[in-house]
């Protein structure tokens, strides 16, 4: 129960929530506890990261929220989006391979008109 009681601590100094006397009195407590001053900047640490984490699902789903709203108001072109980035895809991935080839390609239709005439 006291791990509980040290945690209620440690989260209303954080917050700001002490009264002075009992802030002060904490802050020693700090001092000459190392266990106690790690628990606090491990929270500290957790608390910030928990604000990270809700932050970035709060711009997520505002990012949806106007998605949706400018595809509804047909403001931006959703149609099929996978067709068109998975040819741009397969360009990237083999421009050079089709570059080379039409090269071939041409050198042999040059020395096949060569020979011909």
């Amino acid at each position: 129960m006291e791990e509980i009681q040290i945690l209620d601590a440690i989260e209303r100094y954080v917050r700001g929530e002490m009264p002075a006397d009992e802030q002060r009195s904490f802050e020693m407590l700090r001092q000459s506890s190392p266990e106690i001053d790690q628990m606090v900047v491990e929270h500290t640490l957790f608390l910030q990261q928990l604000e990270k984490f809700g932050d970035a699902r709060k711009f997520r789903a505002t990012l949806h929220d106007t998605y949706q709203h400018l595809a509804a108001n047909g403001e931006i072109d959703v149609t099929e989006p996978g067709k068109k980035s998975r040819l741009v895809f397969l360009w990237n991935k083999y421009k050079r391979i089709t570059a080379v080839a039409a090269s071939i390609a041409g050198i042999t239709a040059l020395t096949v008109s060569a020979m011909v005439t």
